[in-house]
């Protein structure tokens, strides 16, 4: 675990850069291509990131950094989960719909944040009917871009308890691990819910297995208020 943890990448210096920003403009296969460069093959931390700004419209800057945290912050929260006896890794690197393997079963894993159109409150933290609701969410608004897929996903969803940086959460590196090897240690495969999806690439109905891990920090419960809308 300390190997995930003790990264020097400035992930943290990344998200405290980001916090007053947004993507400027939706995740379009266009503007991925004039990014994929200095985000997946040249920038292995945000110092190098940032010294390949001039190789990208400067209006494209934001946009190419949340791409590289969104890149760094996934792969990290990989590194948690197979770190567990359960998971093996895909061999196919750069799969388009499966990241891992729990028990032989195929996952991708989405590590998000939580949706301003939803309350969280302490109900949803147990509410599998309202978990599966949001996971509905999650499966229809996805990009439709180059990963869209209606396969079996594990969703990482941060919400900060205390505030309203969820973004900030990816990288907390430790809390993430914890919480991913709780989740393995008790998880029931013969129990993981299913979502009903229509994919929009062939209109047909499927039935992918999915469950969502909440990345939320340790505040006591009296410190989440019963109705609190995500801001």
């Amino acid at each position: 675990m300390d190997q995930i943890i003790n990264q020097n990448l400035g992930i943290e210096a990344c998200a405290e850069f980001l916090v007053n920003h947004s993507w400027g403009q939706k995740q379009k296969n266009r503007l991925d291509k004039k990014t994929n460069e200095i985000v997946y093959k040249l920038s292995k931390t945000f110092e190098q990131l940032q010294s390949y700004y001039s190789e990208i419209p400067e209006e494209l800057h934001i946009y190419a950094t949340f791409r590289w945290y969104s890149f760094v912050t996934h792969n990290l929260s990989l590194e948690a989960f197979l770190a567990h006896p359960r998971v093996t890794s895909e061999k196919k690197k750069n799969h388009k719909t499966i990241d891992l393997y729990i028990d032989g079963i195929p996952f991708d894993v989405k590590l998000t944040v939580f949706p301003k159109k939803f309350c969280f409150d302490q109900e949803l933290l147990t509410s599998k009917p309202r978990q599966e609701n949001l996971i509905q969410w999650y499966y229809t608004n996805q990009s439709k871009g180059n990963r869209y897929h209606t396969g079996n996903r594990l969703f990482l969803v941060c919400y900060d308890l205390l505030g309203t940086d969820h973004n900030s959460m990816k990288a907390n590196t430790y809390l993430i691990a914890n919480k991913v090897k709780n989740y393995l240690d008790n998880l029931d495969l013969s129990t993981l819910p299913t979502a009903t999806v229509i994919d929009s690439k062939t209109g047909q109905r499927v039935h992918p297995m999915s469950d969502i891990i909440f990345i939320t920090d340790e505040a006591s419960p009296e410190d989440i208020p019963k109705s609190w809308a995500s801001l």
